[in-house]
């Protein structure tokens, strides 16, 4: 499949960066940030197939997280179809198709 210059991928993301916000301690506790994706970037074309493959706790739940709009990354664009998707209102994202 050739994309070369076309805006015709299913899924694009540009430099994600995502994580999530943990509590720490038991008397005292502590906030802090996990960085799990860090300058995320590919592309799927449509049509295409991708297997998500890795250890445990190294991402792919994440990544589907932010890629169907659950999570939104800290820096990055997720692109579907053409459409930022966290350009568009949460209650909307679903009509994306």
């Amino acid at each position: 499949m050739s994309h070369a210059g076309s805006t015709d991928w299913a899924i694009e993301l540009r430099n994600v960066s995502a994580g999530y916000t943990v509590a720490e301690g038991f008397k005292t506790v502590r906030k802090r940030y996990v960085e799990v994706l860090r300058d995320v970037s590919f592309r799927v074309g449509r049509g295409e197939r991708v297997a998500v493959i890795g250890e445990s706790g190294s991402g792919k739940t994440t990544l589907l997280r932010v890629v169907l709009g659950l999570l939104q990354p800290l820096k990055g664009d997720v692109v579907v179809l053409g459409q930022r998707i966290y350009a568009v209102p949460s209650r909307e994202r679903w009509k994306i198709t």
